[in-house]
C-alpha cells in the first residue's frame, strides 16, 4: 500500500500559525478527502487556550495540506525519528464533518 507524508499548515489573519505532518496510506488520505467533501461547512477546531481557526469550503480546508508519497524506508525512519508515526504537531483531523460547526 502506498505510503503518503500528509503535511499540514495554516494560519489564521496572519496571528499564528498552525502546522503539523502525518505518515498515511493512500486508501486513508481518500477516506480523509471524501470525508470533508461530503461534510457540512463552515468548519473549525480549536486549540489552545483561546485559539480556534475555521474553514469555509472543503476546498478552502483541503488547501491547507500537501500530499507527498514516500517509500516504506522513509516511513519506518519518521518512525524511528518520531517515536512512532501517529500525527505530530497540530495535525486537524476530520472526526465528525456531518453537521456545520462554525466558530461564530
Amino acid at each position: 500500500m502506498t505510503k503518503l507524508l500528509v503535511k499540514f499548515g495554516s494560519d489564521y489573519a496572519d496571528e499564528f500559525q498552525v502546522s503539523g505532518f502525518a505518515v498515511t496510506t493512500s486508501k486513508a488520505w481518500a477516506q480523509h478527502e471524501s470525508a470533508a467533501r461530503a461534510g457540512k461547512w463552515p468548519q473549525s477546531r480549536y486549540f489552545g487556550t483561546n485559539e480556534g481557526i475555521e474553514w469555509n469550503s472543503a476546498e478552502d480546508y483541503l488547501s491547507c495540506f500537501k500530499v507527498v508519497e514516500i517509500t516504506d524506508a522513509e516511513a519506518k525512519f519518521l518512525a524511528k525519528s518520531f517515536n512512532g508515526y501517529g500525527d505530530q504537531g497540530h495535525f486537524l483531523q476530520v472526526d465528525d464533518f456531518t453537521r456545520s460547526n462554525g466558530l461564530y
